[in-house]
């Protein structure tokens, strides 16, 4: 699984650099939301998962006519509205469909649907054709074909990024089959020659889809992301980004349910050991697939037939809640370290600095993580070396207790039944946890060692207290950096109330006077109207 660092309780050891538990985590966390799986586009996780009976799909049409094999369908109305072509005198046809049994799936995490070269489409191509393929990023029909020819043997009735189903009457009922009004399609930035198959006319014939790569590329290049794809200029690409914000956080779509004990994550080093070398040193948002090996390949196959046939897998799993264990400790230390790390550095917006009352810090800062830290401080542990002030083994204790708290019980009952998926999460929440209360600890019980020899007081203090200070500010934001939870990406100063915070991402890049995104940096947040006219306001 992923690997860890030292089994004892020493606080001054770190994870290691190719440690990939917190890497799980996150994902774990972040499935089917929105927000963090634009933050990190580059998905590394397979899960397969249910559409549940009665749930209804959208589909946007050219025309009067049942789509006859596999195409888009969309949660939202909203969304297959965008694909809903016509003109005001004719309109355009939308179709509603329910799903009468459960419709099985494979959920790509990640900004999976997005058009875009840079490792946004590594988890599909990998399970298409081996290998990374951005030559096929505009090549939905190839896609689309490709996949429902591997799943069709498998009981696969389509595939999550937007939701692709193989066959559209298959498991469905047809709710209603809508002419709409329309109004004028949808404005891009440079217009390129729209061909079949390209993102704004998927619904049309197919092109070539024999088998090999294609003696040339099939379709027009579409501008490059950073031209600024499409601008918002009307309410129908708004109310997508609109309902689409319904999914941002916790607990995403849930008309998607995921079945996390048959999770196959590309960061599970001990099935993809060849991926381990090329992340280190890289952001999360670089990560990429495109350096696996055959044999790991061939692993990956192996296990998503195990988890896809119910004859061979190796158990049902536990029954544990995993997504619910994982949103506890992200709720229980997301907004307190982000409050920690504002008290360290002193509650003023110009920083730390001359005239800055560095005691009442310290001692702000030392109660809210003897706060945090409450259910784990057992009683006896205390500094028991008056002439030692940097021995702290005397708190491993709690260190064990803060860090075990969330996995220790789950590891002792439910052993036999955990899948090999659910052992990699579990040791990613323990992984996580156990950085997250190394950190605290530490500063616990650095502060500890201070009060009992009354080196803390609000006169004259013999110590350093800046420097304490400017050492508990680095591991804090050591820590959040190496976490890298999306709840800290947001709008600052908070929009107003005829605004909403957006995360850009694909086709949506503003063209402003700000200028396109840089696609290497993580996207930044800023609010845009709500109504008319949908600009990125200007704040004074």
């Amino acid at each position: 699984m992923s690997p860890k660092s030292d089994s004892t309780w020493d606080l001054d050891q770190r994870p290691l650099a190719n440690a990939t538990g917190h890497f799980v985590f996150l994902s774990v966390a972040s499935f089917l939301q929105h927000w963090p799986n634009t933050l990190y586009r580059n998905g590394h996780n397979i899960v397969p998962g249910t559409i549940p009976r009665g749930t209804l799909l959208y589909h946007g049409a050219l025309m009067n006519k049942f789509p006859s094999h596999h195409d888009w369908v969309a949660t939202d109305p909203e969304h297959a509205n965008l694909f809903c072509f016509g003109n005001e005198e004719r309109g355009c046809w939308q179709l509603t469909l329910m799903a009468k049994r459960e419709l099985k799936v494979l959920y790509f995490d990640g900004n999976s649907a997005a058009k875009m070269k840079d490792g946004v489409m590594d988890s599909q191509d990998i399970l298409i054709w081996g290998e990374s393929r951005p030559d096929y990023v505009f090549d939905e029909p190839r896609r689309i074909t490709k996949l429902c020819e591997w799943g069709k043997g498998r009981g696969v009735d389509g595939f999550v990024s937007e939701i692709m189903l193989c066959d559209l009457s298959e498991g469905t009922h047809v709710v209603s089959f809508l002419n709409l009004h329309t109004k004028e399609p949808l404005i891009l930035a440079q217009p390129p020659t729209v061909a079949p198959g390209t993102p704004y006319s998927h619904h049309s014939a197919p092109t070539d889809l024999s088998p090999g790569p294609p003696q040339e590329d099939p379709l027009p290049p579409l501008p490059q992301p950073q031209l600024g794809v499409i601008l918002l200029n009307h309410h129908k690409e708004f109310r997508v980004l609109e309902s689409g914000s319904w999914h941002n956080h916790y607990p995403g779509d849930s008309r998607i349910q995921l079945d996390l004990t048959r999770l196959i994550s590309f960061y599970d080093t001990d099935l993809f050991p060849s991926l381990v070398s090329g992340r280190v040193g890289k952001p999360r948002r670089k990560h990429r697939l495109e350096e696996i090996a055959k044999d790991d390949v061939r692993r990956m196959y192996k296990r998503l037939d195990e988890g896809l046939d119910p004859g061979e897998r190796e158990n049902g799993g536990s029954g544990v809640d995993w997504k619910a264990i994982v949103k506890v400790v992200t709720n229980r230390y997301g907004q307190r370290l982000e409050l920690l790390q504002y008290v360290l550095k002193g509650n003023l917006e110009g920083g730390l600095g001359e005239g800055q009352n560095y005691t009442a810090i310290v001692l702000d800062a030392h109660d809210y993580v003897s706060a945090m830290l409450t259910p784990y401080a057992i009683h006896t542990a205390v500094p028991r070396h008056p002439q030692d002030k940097t021995n702290l083994s005397w708190a491993s204790p709690v260190f064990k207790e803060c860090s075990t708290a969330h996995t220790a019980s789950i590891e002792t009952v439910f052993h036999s039944q955990l899948t090999l998926s659910e052992r990699l999460i579990l040791d990613s929440i323990q992984d996580t946890t156990k950085e997250i209360c190394r950190v605290l600890v530490r500063i616990w019980a650095e502060g500890m060692v201070l009060k009992s020899h009354k080196l803390i007081s609000p006169g004259d203090n013999p110590i350093n207290l800046p420097e304490i200070v400017r050492r508990w500010k680095e591991r804090i934001l050591g820590l959040m950096e190496w976490l890298a939870w999306d709840t800290w990406t947001t709008c600052r100063p908070i929009c107003r109330f005829e605004e909403m915070c957006y995360l850009p991402t694909w086709p949506f890049f503003f063209q402003d006077s700000q200028g396109p995104p840089d696609l290497d940096d993580l996207p930044k947040p800023y609010c845009i109207r709500r109504l008319p006219p949908y600009t990125r306001p200007i704040t004074g």
